[in-house]
């Protein structure tokens, strides 16, 4: 019976241990992203430019913006991605012999 007791207790301690080490902390909200870009701007690390291109990418909607603003990218321009020909990557049709 002490056994058992023993064993529903280290469960119950590793569970929590567990759940300790996989929590998430809260990600940084744009805002607080922005708040850290003007220090810098202030502090001279990062020009007028790259400033602005920082706050484009943050207001954009949703977590890409500001990904994109964390990692230094410049925003994406609004019409995506340039899409190859049509014909690009295709083979051309050759007779059947």
């Amino acid at each position: 019976m002490l056994m058992l007791v023993a064993l529903v207790v280290a469960i119950v301690m590793a569970y929590r241990l567990w759940s300790e080490i996989k929590e998430d902390d809260e990600p940084a909200s744009p805002l607080d992203l922005l708040s850290e870009f003007e220090e810098a701007r202030a502090a001279g690390e990062l020009d007028d430019e790259e400033f602005q291109r920082v706050r484009a990418s943050l207001r954009k909607p949703g977590i890409e913006g500001a990904m994109e603003a964390a990692r230094g990218k410049p925003p994406a321009s609004p019409e995506g991605p340039a899409q190859p020909p049509a014909d690009e990557g295709r083979l051309p049709d050759s007779p059947s012999a």
